[in-house]
């Protein structure tokens, strides 16, 4: 190696380089000064963990295409909560299996999205945490340590869901992007997970008579809706209203 500046690294899958929940990462790169004789390095990696099991319905009966995420406790406005873990967003199979690979050692919480069923109109899936409960107070907290390989079966119950009509107010500039989304009053997870069918309800919008229609499993929630004016072309930025706002 010629002498001056370089770098050194290392990579290897199943490993990771770089801890979201940690302090102390571990040390896949160095950067060193080359002069004359040999220079000793000790590189580190942390081995992954992955989280694996099985979804079935009360009947045994399992469930496929089901959003699933691990949850990790941060602190938001001063107050500690539970949010998703985007990276581990994973979906059922066929045999309502998923693997959820690249965890990081930390304290989890996993909880399924709401999903209809698609062969009995009017039923669904609700938000379920592991160990099958759809109280997040009640939910098991799941300690990972790096290279464990957990595997974490839940049930979910097939309920009736509620048709629900929403009426929302329309801004008088049509060429606006409306977004829609609804949060359980007694959840504090991230209102995203139920927002414009991305992962959840099975919906209808009516843009002529500002209606949403949708349906939900029992319970308490608030219903939140944001209208955006057009984006300019040149720079992507949001326009202002034509009153100036």
């Amino acid at each position: 190696v010629s002498v001056g500046s370089t770098s050194v690294s290392t990579e290897k899958p199943g490993f990771l380089c770089f801890l979201k929940l940690s302090r102390q990462q571990p040390k896949c790169r160095e950067f060193v000064d080359l002069q004359a004789g040999n220079i000793q390095l000790t590189l580190t990696m942390v081995p992954q963990a992955v989280v694996a099991g099985r979804i079935v319905d009360q009947t045994g009966k399992p469930i496929e295409n089901l959003f699933l995420c691990l949850m990790e406790r941060k602190v938001q406005n001063g107050m500690y909560s539970w949010v998703n873990v985007f990276e581990t967003f994973q979906k059922t199979n066929a045999e309502g299996a998923f693997r959820i690979a690249d965890v990081e050692p930390g304290t989890y919480l996993l909880h399924t999205s709401i999903k209809p069923d698609p062969e009995h109109s009017g039923h669904g899936y609700a938000v379920t945490y592991y160990p099958g409960t759809s109280s997040q107070e009640d939910a098991m907290r799941i300690v990972v340590h790096a290279g464990d390989e957990l595997k974490l079966d839940l049930s979910v119950a097939d309920q009736q869901f509620q048709p629900v009509s929403v009426y929302y107010w329309q801004h008088k500039w049509e060429e606006g992007s409306g977004d829609w989304g609804v949060l359980p009053d007694t959840d504090s997870s991230d209102w995203n997970y139920y927002r414009n069918e991305r992962y959840a309800f099975e919906e209808d919008i009516d843009v002529r008579q500002h209606l949403i229609h949708f349906f939900a499993p029992a319970g308490e929630y608030t219903v939140r809706f944001s209208f955006y004016p057009p984006n300019d072309p040149v720079n992507g930025k949001l326009l202002p209203w034509p009153d100036g706002t």
